[in-house]
């Protein structure tokens, strides 16, 4: 079951957060060969994604013996972000083994301009 948690962003400012996937026991999970993906949509049934976030595009990046996963967005990013609210998910997967997919963490988005500009 994915946790639940719900990301604040700042259109035009970096974002990073960093969450540590563990199991029952509180453990880091090794994600050694794992990758993570996330997409950002206005919401649950839209056919395109706003923001398309991968390990591969540099925007999710894993720490795989401690189990971290970072969001690293950059001011051009999130600048380019054109909805208020969305929805998103974040899946690690093994790309050997394409019956290795979890949902690890879901949630609702608010994408705010910034105050000072």
């Amino acid at each position: 079951m994915a946790t639940k948690f719900n990301l604040d962003i700042i259109r035009g400012s970096r974002y990073l957060k960093g969450f540590e996937y563990v199991d029952s026991s509180k453990n880091p999970v090794d994600l050694t060969g794992f990758s993570a993906r996330m997409h950002i949509r206005e919401k649950e049934t839209s056919t395109t994604a706003e923001l398309e976030l991968t390990t591969d595009n540099g925007m999710l990046t894993i720490i795989p013996v401690s189990g971290q996963i970072n969001i690293v967005l950059s001011a051009i990013d999130t600048a380019g972000l054109t909805i208020d609210t969305g929805v998103y998910d974040l899946e690690i997967y093994n790309p050997g083994d394409t019956d290795v997919v979890d949902t690890i963490l879901e949630g609702l988005v608010t994408i705010r301009d910034a105050i000072t500009r």
